[in-house]
């Protein structure tokens, strides 16, 4: 799929929904985000046009797993939004859940996943989700690996 940084379609991607929008186009307004706008803008677009190696849908999923590492539940509810309004399937997004989950830990993934089931449902409510579900979402367990960082530790352990 091709993407005009310019498009209505990118920003939908990008951006979400009218909420989400909203959130980012009052952090624009303000003169107190002219120099972080300045600054950032040009290097962000020169990322996002980057498609030699990675297209568009993949570098979103990136992303996502990165901010849902790095616990930023805002601005992946917005992604998340807009992937799902762009046509992302719910599914592939749990999947990158389900990896942050294993690579990054449960509470990262179990919040990604909270944020994605969220956004699914009160988008069907809102007749603006593209695709249903086909099956149920994974669900982010706790990891049964011993020595797992993230278990708490076992009466056999204490």
């Amino acid at each position: 799929m091709d993407f005009d940084l310019d498009s209505d379609e990118l920003r939908k991607w990008i951006f979400g929904d009218e909420v989400s929008l909203r959130r980012f186009l009052a952090r624009r307004a303000s003169p107190l985000s002219v120099p972080h706008s300045e600054i950032m803008n040009d290097p962000n677009q020169k990322i996002w046009a980057r498609d030699e190696v990675l297209d568009f849908p993949t570098k979103a999923l990136v992303n996502l797993a990165i901010m849902s590492a790095l616990n930023r539940p805002h601005e992946l509810e917005t992604r998340v939004r807009g992937l799902l309004r762009g046509g992302m399937r719910p599914e592939v997004i749990a999947e990158v859940f389900l990896q942050t989950a294993f690579y990054c830990g449960n509470p990262a993934g179990v919040e990604a996943l909270i944020i994605l089931v969220n956004a699914v449902n009160d988008m069907r409510e809102r007749g603006t989700l593209v695709h249903e579900p086909t099956g149920p979402l994974p669900v982010v367990a706790p990891s049964s690996l011993p020595g797992d960082p993230q278990d708490p530790p076992s009466r056999a352990d204490v």
